[in-house]
């Protein structure tokens, strides 16, 4: 495995020593450090990735990262992340955007029991999208189309098939993203 690399291309020199910074760093690292932590991250992503593609997204892979705001002082950090945009053949409603971001969290706990899904971001990037998209829907139809969502890529992950498509999916992240 390589160093641990942390993304802070977009932190000031001069906001490099805060003390939450080097606080994130020290977390990533013990977190990281624990094969089974790195393995379950990137089913993760792995879940993300493939129900984007599906629709016909592009993705692009990125490791642990830190952004400096200066107008709050403060930083975004980041773990592992899939980035998705559409492309000309993306074919995508409400219920394929739900299953892409909420495959994550279920490829996690189904493909490596006993972890926490770390779904509640996806959740608020799906709320954000939802209202940009498909302002009309709001409260408790988002969180019925989510708890769908979520219940269909259980469905679909009961396949032997995709469960190994996302097994390999992770490796690929892992090796890019860890080495």
């Amino acid at each position: 495995m390589k160093p641990i690399r942390i993304d802070k291309s977009r932190v000031p020199a001069d906001q490099l020593n805060r003390r939450e910074l080097l606080k994130f760093e020290q977390q990533l690292f013990k977190h990281f450090s624990k094969k089974e932590n790195r393995e379950a991250d990137c089913i993760h992503e792995a879940g993300h990735e493939f129900y984007y593609r599906l629709i016909g997204m592009a993705v692009t892979r990125k490791g642990p990262g830190a952004i400096y705001r200066p107008l709050t002082n403060d930083f975004i950090f980041g773990s592992l992340e899939t980035i998705a945009v559409d492309t000309p053949q993306t074919k995508r409603n409400v219920m394929d955007t739900a299953k892409a971001l909420a495959a994550g969290g279920v490829a996690k706990v189904t493909l490596s029991p006993n972890t926490d899904p770390c779904d509640g971001h996806d959740f608020t990037v799906f709320n954000s999208l939802c209202k940009e998209r498909w302002p009309n829907m709001i409260g408790q139809e988002l969180q019925d189309i989510w708890d769908r969502a979520k219940d269909l890529v259980r469905e679909d992950l009961c396949s032997q098939e995709l469960q190994d498509e996302i097994r390999k999916i992770a490796r690929e992240i892992e090796n890019e993203i860890f080495g």
